[in-house]
């Protein structure tokens, strides 16, 4: 079930492309976290238990032109289930994560993600979907110098007409509630309500359309930003997305929407979308291309980019039934305008995991190994960082 929320500012975009997750690359919480969500799948009627460890090396985290090392641990316990019930399915997963610093160990924190979905359905058309998500992540020096876990909490539910496998109407409403643990940050907490039309065509699992509509408002604990902006806001979307799969060997996806936002700051039209290919090069050899533009919210983050620009190249190779070998390049252009400590500028980031090694071995066991290289350049050289990352997964399916 897409999720396509706003999330405005000046030149904003909505949530529901989450890209900005993407670029809080400092901290493995998120990283890891929304890696995990998406990577183990569970299947009906099966558990599964996951243990991972990350040690991730900060050239300059303190975010200062003289530049102070750290080096983050990142420790994580998850277990999942799935049951399906007659004409219910139900998925369930938990997350406990535990952060450790070498150097900065008053920033030591620990916080729980989590997702649950349940698909119902009464007679042979009324479809019922629920949903319950949890994020939560460190935030960057570059926002806050102290302790700030930020913690999302997310409820979808809708209700449809017709079948999965063809065609369907729904109606439905999202709630979405931010907090911060660091009182001087209570500011950009936040609650956002939404309501939605989708319509689906679908022909099997080979092709699908969805059009979708969304009416909501986000409110802000206090109404004003750190620099006195009021950014609380109303919203309207409208999208369309495509996802395309001509056999195994060629897939194509592509999500395009258009926002209309009304708040003192937080008030703007724009379009934004995103596209990614899957292309089977050969029997065991796969090429994944990415694009995505977004701009976030003015009052998501105090410091928040105008305008991203996201391309991203993924490599796998099935070396073995066992084995498989991954590559991955993120690239991201980043806009910031003019605020009253920092002049307008560009800003460029690199992400490359140049090995990822996979072992799914006898009794549904698996290894996971990565290894990730990143690097920030900007015009203003405290902002200037780099470092490197080794994280460590063993999953059990029984």
């Amino acid at each position: 079930m897409p999720i396509r929320l706003a999330r405005m500012n000046k030149k904003s975009t909505p949530v529901g492309f989450y890209s900005l997750r993407l670029h809080r690359l400092v901290f493995g919480a998120a990283l890891v976290g929304n890696c995990w969500l998406c990577s183990m799948s569970v299947v009906a009627g099966s558990a599964a238990v996951d243990v991972d460890y990350s040690a991730l090396n900060d050239s300059n985290f303190s975010r200062t032109e003289q530049g102070h090392e750290e080096t983050i641990h990142l420790l994580g316990l998850g277990v999942m289930g799935a049951a399906d019930l007659s004409k219910q399915q139900l998925k369930v997963a938990l997350k406990f994560k535990q952060l450790y610093y070498d150097a900065n160990q008053a920033l030591d924190a620990s916080y729980v993600l989590g997702d649950a979905n349940w698909h119902g359905q009464i007679g042979s058309k009324i479809l019922l979907d629920a949903a319950i998500k949890r994020d939560a992540y460190a935030v960057d020096p570059l926002e806050y110098k102290g302790k700030d876990i930020v913690g999302k909490n997310e409820f979808i539910a809708r209700a449809g007409y017709g079948t999965r496998e063809k065609l369907s109407l729904w109606i439905g409403g999202t709630e979405i509630n931010q907090t911060h643990s660091a009182i001087e940050r209570e500011i950009l907490d936040f609650d956002q309500q939404e309501v939605f039309a989708e319509f689906i065509a679908q022909k099997g699992a080979s092709f699908q359309h969805q059009l979708r509509v969304s009416n909501g408002e986000r409110r802000y604990k206090t109404g004003v930003s750190s620099a006195g902006d009021f950014i609380d806001f109303d919203y309207r979307q409208y999208s369309y997305d495509l996802k395309w799969i001509k056999n195994t060997d060629n897939q194509f996806s592509l999500g395009i929407a258009r926002f209309e936002r009304e708040g003192e700051i937080n008030s703007d039209t724009g379009v934004l979308w995103h596209a990614q290919w899957l292309r089977q090069l050969t029997a065991k050899v796969s090429l994944q291309l990415g694009y995505e533009v977004n701009e976030p919210a003015a009052g998501e983050e105090i410091e928040f980019p105008t305008e991203l620009n996201d391309t991203s190249v993924a490599l796998r190779w099935q070396v073995s039934p066992r084995w498989r070998i991954e590559s991955h390049f993120a690239y991201s252009e980043q806009q910031y305008i003019s605020q009253i400590t920092q002049a307008e500028r560009d800003e460029k980031w690199q992400r490359w995991r140049p090995l990822v090694l996979v072992y799914s071995g006898v009794k549904n066991f698996s290894v996971r190994l990565e290894a990730e290289l990143y690097d920030r350049q900007s015009t203003l050289a405290f902002r200037d960082y780099e470092g490197e990352k080794i994280n460590l997964m063993l999953s059990l399916h029984f």
